[in-house]
């Protein structure tokens, strides 16, 4: 697919595309950045991602991204949810296109189950890292038993 044809018909859909160092296309759609990549070696497939839609911060978070990355990735169609080199979470659709006409006619609908499937997994880890705060938060304020006196063994409660 060639690049400057899918910049064209963007252009003509009323978006402002830009290329970037990478050579790839991105361009606003209703507030949020979205990016085009295409294949030198490969001619009729064509990417479009929404990237950095989660900043990992830990092991704990990124080991939940995983699990709902998969999840969404098995759920939704031609999507695909992985974590890039930076530790932060993307979107992909990916297909194989003949001409730039497939492309038009797929366009909205790429973006759309790109929307879609952001929206899955923000909600998903939303969830899953209030669980993780709340499990941590009982965890610290588990009431803990200790001896006062060893050898005779007196118990006192802690908060």
């Amino acid at each position: 697919m060639n690049i400057e044809s899918i910049k064209a018909y963007l252009i003509e859909e009323g978006f402002r595309p830009q290329l970037d160092e990478d050579g790839d296309i991105s361009f606003k759609y209703e507030g949020k950045i979205y990016y085009v990549q295409t294949n030198e070696a490969d001619e009729e497939f064509v990417r479009i991602l929404a990237a950095n839609i989660w900043p990992l911060d830990d092991v704990q978070e990124k080991k939940a991204a995983l699990r709902i990355a998969n999840k969404a990735t098995r759920r939704f169609k031609v999507a695909k949810v992985f974590l890039n080199n930076t530790n932060n979470v993307c979107v992909a659709v990916e297909l194989f296109l003949f001409d730039i006409q497939t492309f038009m006619a797929l366009f909205y609908r790429s973006i759309s189950l790109l929307d879609e499937t952001v929206l899955y997994f923000r909600t998903n880890m939303r969830k899953k890292m209030q669980k993780l705060s709340r499990d941590q938060q009982e965890k610290q304020h588990t009431p803990v038993m200790i001896s006062t006196l060893e050898t005779e063994g007196d118990w006192e409660l802690i908060n």
